[in-house]
């Protein structure tokens, strides 16, 4: 409120002057380019053309973070279950694109069946083609992966699913997805082409304006996917104290969880030591150096192999 001169959270009183203005529109706002921005550095190449959580790294945080098994199958479960209803969803629409009886789309079989691959219209239908066989094994592998890990015990869950066998499993159906997805996505960008001037103004414009969205939401999400996995917010204890934690606003969470997540980078922290150690939430602001120290000096709970720690550095 205008005239407060505290904020009270959890009836305490925290000192901000959180106003509540009656605009929507704030000078001061909860995030702004550079959030983004600041988050690059995080990034490896690939993660650039796919979001990090289609890597096995966010499979292994997954198994290592969660300590019951029974919420870890239950949130595998989940993924596909939703997945499912995605992919089924891709495919009617990708069938329905094939077999109608559109001329466009009949020009297109025709020229599958003349082998024409001096036109677009056979790229077209070859990319179709290509996106509707993913699109039905990565059905079948998601339908199939759902049983078995749903028989899978809570006592159990952790065994197999940490295993090279149970990782390998767990990431094949989203292969096939991510392979599924850009199919249909470049098959899109074909037909810009095809339903407009070939290398056009509108053509041209619409496909920079796709792919440049594209890169925008993909490193968006694989920049909060890295500080998901580098904070230890899987895990289900803190990265900040709560008393701490209710006087930071937006910008400055921003800030406190780069320093957290730089510093785990720096200090090479395995995934396995990470989510194994007694690390007390943060209470106070750290500098950077700060931080790294305030990390590298948090102790495992148990020791273990050094070099299969190494191994799973993310």
């Amino acid at each position: 409120l205008e005239n407060d001169e505290s904020n009270t959270i959890h009836g305490k009183k925290t000192g901000l002057r959180l106003k509540q203005r009656t605009s929507s529109v704030d000078v001061r706002k909860d995030y702004s380019t550079q959030t983004w921005i600041s988050l690059l550095s995080f990034l490896k190449a690939r993660e650039y053309f796919v979001t990090v959580n289609n890597f096995s790294i966010w499979r292994r945080h997954l198994s290592w973070a969660m300590p019951d098994g029974g919420e870890l199958r239950n949130y595998m479960t989940q993924r596909y279950a939703s997945n499912m209803v995605f992919m089924s969803l891709l495919l009617g629409a990708e069938l329905g694109v094939l077999f109608n009886s559109s001329r466009i789309t009949m020009d297109i079989r025709l020229s599958l069946q003349a082998s024409a691959h001096y036109k677009l219209q056979f790229w077209i239908g070859i990319s179709i083609l290509i996106s509707v066989v993913f699109t039905l094994l990565s059905l079948f592998t998601t339908f199939t992966a759902w049983g078995m890990v749903s028989a899978i015990s809570d006592e159990n869950s952790h065994c197999i699913l940490r295993s090279s066998i149970g990782q390998y499993a767990a990431q094949l159906p989203q292969r096939f997805i991510i392979i599924s997805i850009y199919g249909f996505l470049f098959t899109v960008l074909l037909f810009f082409f095809l339903l407009l001037p070939a290398f056009g103004f509108w053509s041209t414009l619409l496909s920079l304006l796709v792919v440049g969205l594209f890169f925008h939401v993909v490193t968006v999400f694989s920049a909060f996917g890295r500080i998901i996995l580098h904070t230890g917010a899987i895990a289900p204890h803190r990265i900040f104290e709560e008393s701490y934690e209710d006087n930071l606003l937006p910008q400055s969470l921003h800030s406190n969880l780069i320093k957290r997540a730089r510093a785990e980078l720096t200090n090479k922290t395995s995934v396995v030591r990470q989510y194994r150690r007694k690390c007390k939430p943060v209470n106070r602001e750290l500098s950077q150096e700060e931080m790294i120290r305030y990390v590298r000096q948090s102790q495992p709970i148990f020791k273990r192999n050094r070099s299969e720690e190494n191994a799973y550095t993310g």
